[in-house]
């Protein structure tokens, strides 16, 4: 028997105790919608404040970014320039002060060579009073050898 024919016996108060509980409900007015709308699109649309912060640091990122790009081939190029402009390397055989003795250091002081006489003193670094082959073997010497630890 399907529910349309199906007939129930029940009091005219429960009747319409039930239609009241489960009533549809009433419309929401036009202006009421409007205003819940307005409120949510406000908090939800972005603050320009913040907007302008994001894009402000990443403006200053592109703009360091490209300085330094820039500016440290010109500042490698020159030893004279880039020992002014540093505390002075690490190691005093780092001659191209980029942070490591490496071959490139030897090259360096192999192209100055002949050194001339107001050279820099520094470069003597094996401390037998002239800049020769033999600093450049010692530069060439720390940028190859191998550092061992030893086990326990």
């Amino acid at each position: 028997m399907s529910n349309e024919n199906r007939q129930y016996n029940i009091s005219e108060t429960l009747k319409q105790d039930l239609e009241r509980l489960y009533q549809a409900p009433e419309k929401v007015p036009p202006a009421m919608d409007k205003a819940i709308l307005d409120m949510a699109r406000s908090k939800l649309r972005p603050k320009p404040l913040l907007l302008f912060r994001i894009l402000s640091a990443a403006a200053a990122v592109l703009i360091l970014s490209i300085g330094l790009l820039t500016i440290r081939p010109a500042l490698k190029s020159d030893h004279s320039i880039m020992s002014a402009l540093t505390s002075g390397p690490l190691c005093a055989e780092d001659l191209d002060c980029n942070g490591s003795v490496n071959i490139l250091d030897a090259l360096y002081l192999a192209r100055k060579l002949p050194v001339p006489a107001k050279s820099n003193p520094d470069w003597d670094f094996n401390g037998d009073g002239s800049i020769n082959q033999k600093d450049i073997d010692h530069i060439a010497y720390l940028a190859v050898h191998l550092k061992t630890q030893e086990v326990l």
